[in-house]
């Protein structure tokens, strides 16, 4: 089932792609997510879809190849992902198959000894985390809300510790990127979900976003350990149902 509004089950399943369009544009909410019509259009079109950016492109060849590298903890077998996804290469002097294979050979030389001692991994898990009813502003109906997503990565580390790891491909270190993640929504999300939707339930304090700096001439690789205690997933969750309500009401009005 899509995000969008359901109204013969008086549901509304959001994500955090679909709170964003709406807080951004309402009818861009309405026609994109909940009426399903970007992709149509380019299906009626008759045209092909635009190719994906050589952004878009390494950081998810990269991700394919990290599932790998987790799963397997094979470097070769993790290049092979890269290589298999990276297709068709970009014309990029950056994002190259060359720079692709090199980076994951030095993160596996900066963590592979941390990766090492992680058991437990659970790579690219969906979800969809029932969070509650909310009422009807127009119709005093209730309706249930649920939060869907896709975690990068679960994992036990040597000490017992289960947490949620998300990787991010950038070409920038900034301080004002490091804080953003404290204030990330879909951070947040990961976190509810990892410990409300069935068949989860981890009990998790904390979250480690892994980022792979990609520079002219270098790469980096960098973690920030971000804590979400209960007093913050609960304002989290009350500006989700405050999003919610005025989905609903604009929907009927």
């Amino acid at each position: 089932m899509r995000a969008g509004i359901h109204h013969d089950k008086r549901l509304i399943f959001v994500d955090n792609t679909a709170l964003q369009e709406f807080r951004t544009c309402p009818a861009k909410f309405q026609w994109r997510i909940n009426r399903g019509l970007y992709e149509a259009r380019l299906e009626m079109s008759g045209n092909e879809p635009p190719p994906v950016s050589a952004p878009l492109l390494f950081g998810g060849a990269m991700h394919t190849a990290l599932d790998e590298l987790y799963g397997a903890q094979s470097p070769k077998g993790a290049g092979q992902a890269f290589l298999d996804a990276f297709q068709p290469p970009p014309d990029d002097p950056k994002r190259t198959a060359i720079r692709g294979i090199e980076m994951l050979t030095e993160y596996w030389d900066t963590w592979g000894h941390v990766i090492d001692g992680y058991s437990g991994i659970v790579c690219e898990t969906s979800f969809r985390a029932p969070m509650g009813q909310v009422i009807h502003p127009a119709t005093g109906e209730p309706w249930d809300v649920v939060y869907s997503g896709l975690i990068d990565k679960i994992v036990t580390d040597p000490e017992g510790n289960t947490f949620c790891i998300d990787h991010k491909t950038s070409t920038m270190q900034t301080a004002a990127l490091s804080r953003s993640y404290n204030m990330s929504n879909q951070f947040q999300g990961y976190m509810y979900g990892a410990r409300h939707a069935p068949g989860l339930g981890f009990e998790i304090d904390h979250l480690v976003v892994d980022l792979l700096l990609l520079f002219p001439r270098n790469n980096k690789f960098e973690r920030h350990t971000l804590s979400y205690d209960e007093e913050r997933q609960a304002d989290w969750k009350k500006d989700i149902f405050s999003t919610v309500r005025q989905i609903l009401l604009a929907d009927h009005d």
